[in-house]
């Protein structure tokens, strides 16, 4: 590749080359759990489009539905989070982009944000 005019350029080839690691998706509630299966159920009886009227129909079932029945849901809810967590902790942060620049610009402007700009030093 050629070489990159200014920071921006560089930032996005080494992104680029960098290989793509996406976090997980949050993990699904009980409800929508129940939800999207009574939707599939539904679909397969042959009704094709979900309108509010059905989605009120579906809402209305999950909360007349006793706390046994929920625990299903529930339970399946408590295992996509406890795999989100451990998924979500084995993914790298993504570093933060830092620019040092000779002239210590970046430092005056960090000590003029935290209120240093007086000539106080930190303490």
């Amino acid at each position: 590749m050629g070489r990159a005019k200014n920071i921006e350029e560089q930032d996005a080839i080494e992104e680029q080359d960098a290989p793509q690691v996406r976090p997980p998706k949050r993990p699904l509630g009980a409800f929508i759990i129940y939800y999207k299966k009574q939707v599939e159920m539904m679909k397969a009886e042959g009704i094709v489009k979900i309108s509010k009227a059905v989605k009120d129909e579906i809402t209305k079932k999950w909360n007349n539905l006793d706390d046994d029945s929920k625990l299903e849901y529930r339970r399946e809810a408590r295992e996509n989070c406890e795999n989100y967590a451990n998924l979500k902790h084995n993914i790298p942060c993504k570093p933060r982009k830092t620019h040092n620049d000779d002239d210590g610009e970046n430092l005056v402007w960090y000590k003029a944000s935290q209120g240093f700009d007086n000539g106080e030093e930190e303490s």
